[in-house]
């Protein structure tokens, strides 16, 4: 359309220009969309591991507060002393309050289906381990020492063991999962690298299309420029010449153009004189030929009268003669 421009039409410095900010716009893309995407992976690395480290912390607590419950509990079962009854009253519901409020913590979190699948097996755990210690509490509230060391052997330790090892079974897997989201983002930061140097050879790609492409459209028309300059250098001047182009070189062209239009008119100029002094020339020598036949005519007649004033002279001198014998006659006859 009207709105279209042409290539051709641009100036040698626009498309230099052009081809500078080409360049410099997509190394700029380059760099914004490699750092946005490095930003965002680290963004969601930073976030996702203080998540899973948050997890790992609560669940040692727990583990932790299980040990030192289960401790606990054991003593003040085991125990007749009133002291130890005394110290551990308030601990023991207050460890297992923290335990509780750390499961519901973590199954708050954003966790994976094993993990909660571990969770709910632990509550199903908990719950029986604290059943059979409120059955070991009322066997030694009976003062069946004997039932409470057996509820503690047969049931007790057997339900905190199992409890145990889930809750070392939730860390061990929250380990393997922070492992696995170690790698995933290991990869991610891989893939950012590969996308980045994707992205620094395509702009080396474009950079050699691009230089490709300038140097034929600088190359072609000087070879033109050239062709058209020897052609006229040769004597041809009805070479044919473009100068459709809208840059220096069509500029160079139409000088050229400009050049050959004159350099046609010298030529016409001079082969006019040329025949008008062929012209001269013959015309010269017509009055040559002339002149030579008129001078041989006046020669002739030169002859004729050098002829003639010869024959007048002897005539005259005969006369003269005939005359200076007349006056001697005379004056013989005179005396």
């Amino acid at each position: 359309g009207s709105g279209t421009v042409k290539l051709g039409n641009l100036s040698l410095a626009a498309k230099l220009w052009c081809s500078m900010a080409c360049v410099v716009l997509l190394l700029v893309m380059t760099v914004a969309i490699s750092g946005k995407r490095g930003a965002d992976t680290m963004t969601q690395q930073n976030m996702v591991t203080s998540q899973r480290i948050a997890q790992i912390s609560e669940t040692a607590r727990w583990a932790g507060l299980t040990e030192t419950n289960v401790a606990r509990l054991m003593a003040s079962l085991v125990s007749t002393d009133p002291a130890i009854d005394a110290l551990y009253k308030e601990q023991i519901p207050a460890g297992i309050a923290e335990m509780t409020r750390i499961r519901k913590t973590i199954e708050a979190m954003n966790l994976s289906a094993p993990s909660r699948d571990i969770l709910a097996q632990i509550g199903e755990q908990g719950q029986a381990v604290l059943a059979s210690s409120a059955k070991a509490q009322a066997a030694r509230a009976a003062g069946d020492q004997s039932a409470v060391a057996k509820e503690l052997v047969d049931t007790f330790l057997p339900a905190a063991a199992r409890y145990s090892k889930s809750l070392q079974a939730l860390a061990d897997l929250q380990m393997q999962e922070m492992e696995s989201v170690r790698v995933e983002f290991a990869e991610q930061r891989e893939a950012n690298l590969n996308f980045a140097r994707g992205m620094v050879l395509l702009l080396v790609v474009l950079l050699i299309a691009g230089a490709y492409f300038l140097i034929k459209e600088i190359q072609k028309p000087l070879l033109d420029a050239i062709g058209v300059a020897e052609a006229i250098g040769g004597g041809d001047l009805t070479v044919q010449i473009d100068t459709s182009r809208g840059d220096e070189f069509g500029q160079m062209m139409r000088a050229i153009t400009n050049m050959q239009q004159q350099l046609v008119r010298l030529v016409s100029d001079v082969r006019h004189g040329t025949d008008g002094l062929a012209n001269v020339s013959e015309e010269i020598a017509a009055g040559n030929n002339d002149l030579s036949t008129r001078t041989e005519q006046t020669a002739a007649n030169l002859e004729e009268t050098a002829s003639s004033m010869q024959e007048l002279t002897s005539n005259v001198r005969q006369s003269a003669d005939s005359a200076k014998q007349a006056n001697q006659l005379a004056a013989s006859a005179a005396q």
